[in-house]
């Protein structure tokens, strides 16, 4: 049960991309800083500081035993407005079996899979639309990370075949911070944002996380960027907590990338949007 609150009369702030896990749930697959548990009781005191006063939690593994553990993670938190579930694509018929085993899960509001530079083009299938024509009628998000020129074409098609479906787009489609090249990434983006139904969270990914060091200079103009190609009301602010940890701690990252939204000169009630009025909308959160 969500027992999350703020004061009447303010839109609430929403971290919209966090996990919680203990370590060996994830395959040993983290290592260093990301090789221990991640707990409600070690993100609590960073959203008191930032003045967050609700997340989304997100799947970080590839597997139905994930949503069990978020759905438990969640129930201890208290701080938890909504979950985005791991429904995987490349099974579609697993897929189906899992939406309705989540269906009537409250605070499930989304779902996604870990694609990586995979190969997306079976996504095209009638049995992936099915899949997608569920997650819009239970009123739920589509999140993805398309980080090719291939795989933005695949998300734009299935969004505009889909236009009741959001589709979020994480960690700023994996913007050119320490590689990669501007100019595609703000093609790619401008493509995204095209799409009526798309939003996009202000956040970082762990592979650039994994290579760059943090940089507010470097990441304003990817904010401004995304803001202009999205516009205030379908972008919403992150953290992407505790895979932030790699290049910075919580608070500083969610200091750094509000404040590059204020830069971008929004006023008081587009500023209330990106930080939590958005999220309100999009997971259709409960107030």
């Amino acid at each position: 049960m969500v027992s999350w609150q703020w004061s009447q009369g303010r839109t609430p702030v929403v971290d919209v991309h966090q996990h919680f896990w203990r370590v060996g749930t994830r395959g040993d697959a983290e290592q260093g800083v990301l090789a221990a548990d991640f707990l409600p009781e070690d993100l609590r005191p960073e959203l008191a500081y930032g003045g967050v006063d609700a997340t989304i939690l997100v799947q970080s593994v590839n597997s139905p035993e994930e949503n069990d553990r978020m759905l438990e993670f969640a129930d201890q938190a208290g701080f938890v407005a909504g979950v985005v579930a791991w429904v995987g694509l490349d099974d579609p018929t697993a897929a189906g079996k899992e939406l309705a085993r989540l269906a009537d899960q409250p605070l499930v509001r989304g779902a996604r899979c870990l694609v990586g530079r995979d190969d997306c083009a079976g996504w095209r299938s009638e049995a992936v639309r099915d899949v997608l024509a569920e997650l819009a009628n239970l009123g739920w998000c589509w999140e993805v990370v398309p980080v090719t020129e291939e795989q933005v074409d695949v998300v734009t098609e299935l969004a505009a075949q889909r236009p009741d479906l959001t589709v979020v787009v994480d960690h700023l489609g994996r913007p050119p911070l320490g590689s990669g090249s501007p100019a595609e990434w703000r093609s790619r983006i401008r493509r995204l944002a095209e799409l009526p139904n798309t939003v996009v969270k202000l956040s970082v990914g762990v592979d650039v996380l994994s290579s760059w060091r943090w940089n507010p200079t470097e990441l304003t103009p990817c904010v401004h960027h995304a803001l202009r190609e999205f516009g205030p009301g379908r972008c919403m602010l992150a953290s992407n907590w505790p895979v932030i940890n790699l290049a910075c701690p919580h608070r500083r990252a969610w200091h750094d990338l509000d404040r590059a939204v204020v830069d971008a000169g929004l006023d008081e009630a587009e500023l209330a949007d990106v930080r939590g009025g958005n999220a309100v909308r999009y997971y259709r959160l409960s107030t």
